[in-house]
């Protein structure tokens, strides 16, 4: 069976400029990166699940892009089919 995302789902829970939209990168069958680039440096998350409930929750790192924007990574690792939501906060 063939490993796939569904969905992504972007929040942030205050005002941010996104700069570039959430993005997948270095997709293997269990393994993926999602990338997005903001003009904030706050915590970067990703809440990812089986279905729309969510229930689990990947933090990943920041780092200064050009000027003021900070390029957002997080990696799910051990991935299976799942519903995806993007967030800062």
């Amino acid at each position: 069976m063939k490993n796939k995302i569904f969905a992504i789902f972007c929040t942030f829970a205050f005002s941010v400029n996104i700069k570039v939209s959430p993005y997948l990168q270095d997709a293997s069958p269990h393994e993926i990166t999602i990338m997005w680039e903001t003009d904030s440096n706050e915590q970067s998350i990703v809440e990812y699940g089986l279905n729309i409930s969510l229930g689990n929750i990947e933090i990943g790192s920041s780092q200064i892009s050009s000027g003021s924007s900070q390029i957002h990574t997080v990696t799910i690792l051990n991935l299976i089919s799942v519903l995806l939501k993007v967030a800062v906060r």
